[in-house]
């Protein structure tokens, strides 16, 4: 049976993850698998898979591919890039700035300023190979809860080993609420301000109202890299954010489930095959296959084996093989 010729319709992506099932149906069931039908362009009202293959033995089957990204790890990828730009300083020298975890994009243009004003401050004396640090503001103010434990103390994040260790010098049970970068975890580098800070709350205890509304600095690490590529100003972010959480990816995966499977509503061919083109370096095999694992019947539908690509590398992730 001759190929169907779908470059024009389908996207080069796609195209090389097509490529990559038919080959592994060849090593692992035999037969000489070919696109015999563009199911997209003859459904053009209807919800269908990409394609439909045919082994040259009479044995078919219907592909679906979908890209697996966590939305907001795409968008943190599209703001990064320009961030890094803008931070740039006149100096020569390849910098790689540390933030907070749970740092997050986009940021507002007055910090944004201010970190450039730091990078400006701090990058041109900081020798390749050492490490200095840039200042962060931050604001916020306390409240006193009355059922709260005296000598305890917490925030908008799950756990502060930095505030925790404040909670002894308190007289009853606070809550910091953090101001305009609430979702920002504390960071500190230095002892000092650490302490600072420390002291700040303390007194800000002592008026634990809206009205307490206190101001401190935080710290984050700037490094400067002795890679010998100091020809031109240089800035990376290397941060730790909520989008690469575990619980980000799963969800990614089960909403790309829902809509692959939703593609079969129908008997398409033979067998049905959903392949996971992932974007996402979290979105591995390992972590696929621990989803899987959580599987039945009634999650997959009408899908029969279920694949994950990455970039060339094709594994099978459902178990259940096709017959030969």
């Amino acid at each position: 049976m001759q190929e169907l010729r779908v470059h024009a319709v389908l996207k080069p992506r796609e195209l090389h993850c097509i490529d990559l099932v038919r080959s592994h149906l060849a090593s692992t069931h035999g037969g000489a698998w070919r696109v015999t039908a563009d199911l997209d362009a003859e459904n053009p009202t209807v919800a269908s898979p990409e394609v439909r293959i045919d082994n040259g033995l009479g044995v078919t089957a219907a592909i679906e591919i979908k890209s697996v990204t966590v939305a907001e790890l795409a968008r943190y990828n599209s703001w990064k890039p320009s961030l890094e730009r803008s931070l740039q300083p006149a100096c020569q020298g390849h910098f790689v700035l540390v933030p907070c975890s749970r740092f997050a994009l986009p940021l507002d243009k007055p910090i944004v300023q201010h970190l450039r004003r730091e990078l400006a401050r701090v990058a041109p004396t900081l020798p390749p190979g050492k490490v200095d640090v840039i200042l962060v503001p931050r604001d916020g103010y306390v409240v006193r809860e009355s059922s709260g434990p005296a000598g305890s103390i917490h925030c908008l994040h799950d756990f502060s080993e930095d505030l925790q260790a404040v909670a002894s010098r308190l007289d009853g049970g606070y809550f910091l609420i953090d101001g305009d970068q609430g979702r920002w975890s504390h960071s500190f580098v230095t002892d000092a301000a650490r302490a600072e800070w420390h002291d700040k709350i303390v007194a800000a205890c002592s008026t634990p109202t809206v009205d307490g509304h206190f101001t401190w600095t935080e710290e984050w690490e700037l490094h400067r890299v002795d890679d010998g590529f100091d020809d031109e100003p240089r800035v990376e972010i290397l941060a730790v954010s909520d989008v690469f959480t575990g619980g980000s990816a799963d969800t990614a995966v089960w909403a790309v489930l829902e809509a692959g499977r939703s593609k079969f509503h129908q008997r398409w061919a033979d067998h049905h095959i959903l392949a996971f083109d992932s974007r996402v370096p979290l979105i591995n095999s390992n972590r696929l296959a621990a989803i899987a694992s959580e599987f039945d019947p009634s999650d997959l539908g009408a899908v029969e084996m279920i694949l994950l690509i990455e970039g060339g590398e094709l594994t099978q992730i459902w178990p259940k093989r096709l017959a030969a």
